[in-house]
């Protein structure tokens, strides 16, 4: 070997001899990773959380599914419940058109609107004053008409209304809409029971972990080796995770704040 690279080795060698030594984990810290548990942050949590955080990100595009097929539904719904609204207007008004038209020709009053106080089918003024058909008969009809009138314009515009939004949405379409939203529940609902499966189980972890004498023992140790601050588990992120899947499992499942609030008091119990 060349001298140069001897004196090289020999260097080197004597530099990686000099470093101190990694220093090993304090007795209270190897304890906890015995439990299964890392350090992460100011936590020392389960292997558990990561795999429980996994499956809530891969649950989340589900809901989201889920989310725009019951907006779809409600949209079709909607639509539904707006033609019927105008059919039962219309057929309203149409009814309330055919007593008007009935009262109107009982009085003798022409359908096509108010006459002319003078002359015309016996209607006007007689010589001797007020004669049948005279001019109170024919006054008094005039607000019939006028209410005739408006209710046709109204009708009109109903009838406008319904050819407007009546090819909104199909019978097809309705059916497909409500199949696609019983599909799309059904898989937020397994994605959710997935989920809390897994949050249960690592919540039920934590439980067991922080009721152990040994673990206790250990975080106390932490606090004379300046470690005070660390803590038991769960991370931030977790709690943050069943946060979301609470109010998810509101949504889908329909379960009240009470339910939480019931599970939550049973998790400090246990």
């Amino acid at each position: 070997m060349h001298p140069t690279s001897r004196l090289a080795l020999a260097l080197s060698l004597s530099l990686i001899a000099s470093r101190p030594a990694l220093a090993a984990d304090s007795p209270a810290v190897a304890l906890l990773k015995g439990k299964g548990l890392v350090k992460s942050g100011l936590y020392f949590v389960v292997d558990e959380e990561t795999s429980a955080i996994g499956k809530w990100k891969s649950a989340r595009s589900v809901l989201a599914d889920y989310q725009s097929a019951s907006d779809r539904k409600a949209r079709s719904d909607q639509s539904t419940r707006n033609a019927v609204d105008l059919e039962d207007r219309r057929a309203e008004l149409e009814a309330t058109l055919a007593e008007l038209d009935i009262q109107i020709n009982a009085q003798g009053m022409p359908q096509g609107g108010n006459q002319g106080l003078g002359g015309g089918s016996g209607m006007g003024m007689g010589p001797g004053g007020q004669g049948r058909g005279g001019f109170n008969q024919g006054f008094g009809s005039s607000p019939l008409i006028a209410q005739r009138n408006m209710l046709r314009t109204q009708l009109a515009r109903i009838t406008s209304m319904q050819r407007s939004v009546g090819n909104t949405t199909s019978a097809e379409e309705k059916k497909e809409a409500e199949a696609q939203s019983r599909k799309s529940q059904q898989d937020a609902k397994a994605a959710l029971g997935d989920v809390r499966s897994a949050v249960s189980s690592v919540q039920k972890r934590y439980q067991e972990l922080a009721a152990d004498p040994s673990v206790q023992a250990a975080f106390r140790a932490l606090e004379k080796e300046k470690m005070g601050g660390m803590k038991l588990g769960p991370s931030t992120e977790f709690r943050n995770m069943v946060k979301s899947l609470e109010k998810a499992e509101r949504v889908v499942l329909g379960r009240s704040r009470s339910d939480t609030s019931s599970r939550k008091k049973t998790r400090t119990r246990g």
